[in-house]
């Protein structure tokens, strides 16, 4: 069964690469959330517009205080390839459906 991986990443505002997790999506939604140690986000996948906060801790409450950014199309296509799929396996017992 296939694990849900991360990437490293360099954010602008970041001093090193921080390693980036794909939350998993509803079929069709062009939004993608990722959070990394330092950093957490949305993008849409077809604009490469979204928010970015960097900083740790790095939670989904601190998406309140994230400012917008136009993500790379480089980063926007490992996010795309990164996100969790149907079936996908997510520690010892998740699994994505």
């Amino acid at each position: 069964m296939p694990r849900v991986q991360t990437f490293g990443y360099k954010l602008p505002g970041m001093r090193k690469p921080d390693n980036i997790i794909v939350y998993p999506h509803a079929a069709g939604d062009t939004s993608y959330k990722f959070q990394g140690e330092r950093c957490i986000g949305r993008v849409d996948r077809n604009t490469g517009e979204g928010v970015l906060y960097t900083g740790k801790p790095a939670y989904g409450v601190h998406l309140a205080f994230a400012k917008p950014i136009t993500f790379s199309r480089e980063f926007v296509n490992m996010v795309v390839e990164y996100a969790p799929m149907t079936g996908d396996h997510v520690g010892n017992v998740l699994f994505i459906a």
